[in-house]
């Protein structure tokens, strides 16, 4: 054999062994800064498809439904202090299929026109069916229901629309074969994180630890996520319990899935009523930490990773518990690597919304939500927190080889004085690059063990 020839077939096993190794790897080989990234959910963290934990942190866009659609780029714009990843985007089915079997294909575009707008700035989206309270929602088509009836938990007219929903299969099927058209329509759309089923599924039955769960919810999931799997095989599922679940313990099971998402909402006792919002009882810090403690438990039920899907708060001048309360929700969020997204994208000095009343963002929200946090890890999360009083980052990770894409760390200057102290040990002498532009730390995957990174503002090191 000629050494041209030999070198050739040389050439051929290398590449080979080299493409058997990044299949083996299920990480692939082929990273590039600004990759689209995919994601796939396992028993304990989210994963992108070079294997590095990821961690969303995000915000709720609830105006998508409305006509024209009303996101751009000037709102992107918006959240960008904020230094988000993730938009969960509240769909409408009414705006979608407003009669039966007529689907707005110019709506479907203007969603999937956003992902692809938001994933050009860098986030990843999270649509879901919302409604709340069903028919009274708005959020319902007309040909769902018998009846409607006014914004209040107590209104008898809910309980009915919500029973004969929940004891129907028929109209189950209608809310499954949505899903399939957009899963049809959303897969493969650059910058699609996962798909959330339903927001806020209720029923009355709900309040009997269980009972809804078993009867009713955990079918109705099976039917959908079949449903969508049939589509789109690849792309997580999050599945949310019922709203009490702010306050009392969820039912789970484990599901015939996998890359599931368990996404419940963290809330103080709060309604809506004839007279409006009405705040139903206070929580401390302690009593956040309890219902954290319980999300875990339940996504441990599901062996899902776990992702605060709405978490808030309003009305903060009247009631001095919620801004510690809020920074508690965070402290356990880090404490969790659990991802998650603010609600909601809007504009009140004291409402929902994280901008003020100028579009600027909320100064009394901001502080609280504005942190670094390591966005895409290569390895296993240990130990995560931010003093946003000292102004103290802590991370500590078990770095992996194996990954081919670096640990990516949003660290913003200005929550260190401009000028962010960086320390990185680990037991591999792992080499970091800091952009401040970019408000990244950068860790090269090239490296195993434990990595341990430090920040602090530029006068508190001088200082020690």
């Amino acid at each position: 054999m000629n050494n041209k020839l030999f070198a050739f077939f040389l050439t051929i096993i290398a590449a080979a062994f080299l493409i058997s190794q990044c299949a083996a790897a299920e990480n692939g080989c082929d990273y590039r800064p600004g990759t689209t990234l995919r994601f796939r959910a396992g028993s304990d963290f989210i994963r992108d498809q070079f294997g590095r934990v990821a961690i969303m942190r995000g915000v709720n866009m609830p105006a998508a439904y409305r006509d024209p659609f009303p996101y751009g780029e000037a709102d992107l714009d918006a959240i960008e202090p904020f230094g988000y990843n993730l938009i969960r985007l509240p769909m409408s089915w009414r705006s979608l299929e407003p009669e039966e079997g007529d689907f707005r294909h110019e709506k479907l575009d203007d969603y999937k026109n956003f992902i692809r707008m938001a994933h050009s700035r860098g986030y990843y989206v999270m649509p879901d069916v919302h409604q709340v309270q069903w028919c009274a929602s708005g959020m319902i088509p007309d040909w769902m229901c018998k009846e409607k009836s006014g914004h209040g938990i107590l209104v008898d007219a809910i309980k009915r629309e919500t029973d004969r929903f929940w004891g129907s299969e028929e109209l189950q099927s209608k809310f499954a074969g949505l899903w399939k058209t957009l899963a049809s329509e959303l897969k493969g759309t650059p910058g699609l994180f996962a798909y959330d089923v339903i927001n806020e599924p209720f029923s009355y039955g709900a309040l009997s630890y269980g009972n809804f769960e078993k009867c009713c919810l955990y079918p109705f999931y099976r039917v959908v996520v079949a449903t969508i799997r049939e589509i789109d095989p690849d792309t997580p599922v999050a599945l949310e319990p019922p709203p009490v679940n702010v306050l009392l313990p969820a039912y789970t099971e484990k599901m015939p899935f996998d890359n599931l998402i368990w996404a419940p909402h963290s809330y103080y006792a709060h309604s809506y009523g004839e007279k409006g919002y009405s705040v139903d009882g206070k929580e401390t810090p302690a009593d956040a930490r309890m219902k954290y403690r319980r999300f875990a438990k339940e996504a441990a039920g599901i062996e899902a990773p776990l992702l605060i899907g709405e978490f808030g708060m309003c009305g903060w001048q009247d009631y001095n518990f919620m801004p510690p309360w809020l920074e508690e929700n965070m402290l356990m969020q880090e404490r969790l690597f659990a991802s998650s997204a603010v609600w909601d994208y809007g504009r009140s000095n004291y409402g929902w919304g994280i901008l003020d009343d100028s579009g600027n963002p909320n100064p009394d929200k901001m502080p609280i939500l504005h942190r670094p946090y390591p966005r895409y890890t290569a390895g296993a999360p240990e130990r995560m927190q931010y003093n946003s009083t000292a102004k103290t980052f802590r991370y500590r990770y078990s770095a992996d080889d194996k990954i081919r894409a670096p640990t990516e760390i949003y660290v913003p200057p200005e929550l260190f004085g401009g000028s962010p102290q960086i320390a990185v040990e680990s037991e591999c002498g792992a080499e970091w690059d800091y952009s401040a532009e970019r408000k990244t730390l950068i860790i090269p995957s090239d490296c195993s063990g434990v990595v341990d990174v430090a920040v602090t503002a530029a006068a508190r090191m001088e200082s020690d």
